[in-house]
């Protein structure tokens, strides 16, 4: 899957899952086109995760509940005002800075021990580092040096889709 160019003509996004939630934001399309391509690889590093937790021996759990229990992040709750788009972004980049935060311990966890985990989490953890900083100069904390992508999705992680 691509990113969107960040020339796009729409000022609309709609998020959510197929018999869930829906939601629409309006932004500008280098707002957009960050938070699109952010989804996207947020889902292919869930989807390059879920094997290697099997091939550990673990497993997902079966409860949503459970699942947000042991996660390392507290949920990331939109606004309830959607047109906010600068309260959108903040808890975007507090999402994304607990997501570089539990990467890196799982990198310094993995380190020598686990190299496929730790091959993995690092490739996750390039990716998060990247979403963080867009997120970041969107509100203007300042130029992040990485530019959006333009073409296909997850540079770092697509290795382990394949």
């Amino acid at each position: 899957m691509t990113c969107c160019d960040a020339r796009a003509d729409g000022l609309r996004l709609v998020i959510g899952r197929a018999g869930s939630f829906q939601a629409v934001i309006y932004a500008s399309p280098r707002v957009l086109c960050g938070l699109q391509c952010a989804s996207i690889e947020d889902r292919n590093h869930f989807e390059a995760l879920v094997p290697r937790i099997y091939e550990l021996g673990g497993a997902l759990p079966r409860d949503m509940k459970d699942f947000h229990d042991i996660s390392g992040c507290p949920p990331a709750y939109l606004p309830k005002d959607l047109s906010d788009v600068r309260k959108i972004l903040q808890v975007l980049v507090e999402a994304e800075r607990c997501a570089v935060r539990a990467y890196t311990h799982i990198c310094n966890l993995t380190a020598g021990k686990d190299h496929r985990t730790y091959d993995l989490a690092l490739s996750i953890l390039h990716e998060e580092i990247e979403h963080e900083s867009w997120f970041s100069e969107f509100l203007g904390e300042g130029p992040s040096g990485h530019f959006l992508r333009r073409g296909e999705t997850s540079p770092f992680v697509s290795k382990f889709l394949k």
